[in-house]
């Protein structure tokens, strides 16, 4: 213990001051969470909620909240709980205020940590990049796939096929009958503010900013 005591005490001695070169660089970091207060303001929207949606969890019980605006029971007429009746689910699909106008939920942070993955930790550096890739972004073609993969995985389970073709119904009716997005490109709004303000740090067609939390 006390080698150990000793050993501390010498490294915090003989540790250097910091330069004030070292004290000009740590001020010119780009903070992540400084550049999105400056654009949230100076813009008006909330990048952890885009669309208006505080959290996640709100968007998740849109057909709760349904259900009980329209006093529907807990369980339905085969006894079988709301969240998971299928004849419930068919009233709020087809209902003009249900599922029609289920929020999304759009949270820019959440974006950038898939986007960064393994590279996200606290006290580092992380990407955005100028152009954000959709080739991923669910879509009837891709949702469509997706069910049918999941249908031919399990082709004795009624009960799970029953609502593979309720959900493959709905993305072959979204397929015939599209409807615009308003939210669209949602990310690249926002990407396009944070190289609006703060291209000139961006090296080539990506901004590497600093994230504490």
């Amino acid at each position: 213990m006390k080698r150990l005591l000793k050993y501390k005490l010498f490294e915090a001695k003989e540790k250097p001051e910091p330069t004030a070169e070292k004290n000009n660089i740590r001020r010119r970091k780009l903070d992540y969470h400084d550049m999105m207060e400056y654009l949230e303001e100076k813009y008006n929207f909330k990048a952890r909620g885009f669309s208006g949606i505080p959290s996640v969890m709100d968007v998740d019980r849109h057909f709760d909240k349904w259900c009980d605006k329209h006093g529907l029971p807990q369980k339905d007429s085969e006894g079988k709980h709301r969240n998971s009746s299928q004849e419930f689910y068919i009233q709020y699909k087809e209902a003009e205020d249900g599922e029609k106008t289920k929020p999304p939920y759009m949270d820019f942070w959440h974006y950038l940590v898939e986007y960064n993955d393994e590279n996200m930790r606290n006290g580092g550096y992380i990407t955005i990049p100028r152009t954000v890739d959709t080739s991923k972004d669910p879509s009837p073609e891709r949702n469509l796939d997706m069910y049918r993969k999941l249908k031919a995985m399990y082709p004795k389970d009624k009960e799970i096929n029953k609502n593979l073709d309720i959900v493959i119904a709905r993305e072959e009716e979204a397929l015939k009958n599209p409807k615009v997005d308003p939210w669209k490109g949602w990310k690249q709004q926002i990407t396009d503010l944070i190289f609006k303000e703060f291209g000139e740090y961006a090296n080539g067609d990506s901004l590497r900013v600093w994230v504490e939390w």
